[in-house]
């Protein structure tokens, strides 16, 4: 998995970031807070792990399915760019 190892630590970082809003979110109902405050916070945890996946769908992609070694044509490049912007589409 190079694409995950090359971006190790960025990906780590989004990690922590949910990590954080989910402990935000968790303080939160501890607190009592606002359900519309909540649900924000909640929601806002839902797209930071969406986008997240579809990064490490997107990487999925290149790296194994198309093969950059094998060098994929015109047609499977697009196919691809494509079922990446469908998953983009997916996960909002």
């Amino acid at each position: 998995m190079a694409h995950t190892i090359k971006n190790k630590d960025k990906l780590i970082l989004r990690i922590k970031r949910i990590r954080g809003q989910l402990n935000s979110a968790e303080k939160a109902l501890e607190e009592e807070a606002a359900c519309s405050d909540i649900l924000h916070t909640l929601t806002a945890c839902k797209g930071a792990l969406g986008s997240l996946i579809s990064e490490v769908l997107e990487g999925h992609i290149h790296a194994h399915i198309l093969k950059p070694d094998k060098r994929p044509d015109k047609e499977q490049l697009d196919a691809a760019d494509q079922l990446i912007e469908v998953i983009k589409t997916y996960m909002k």
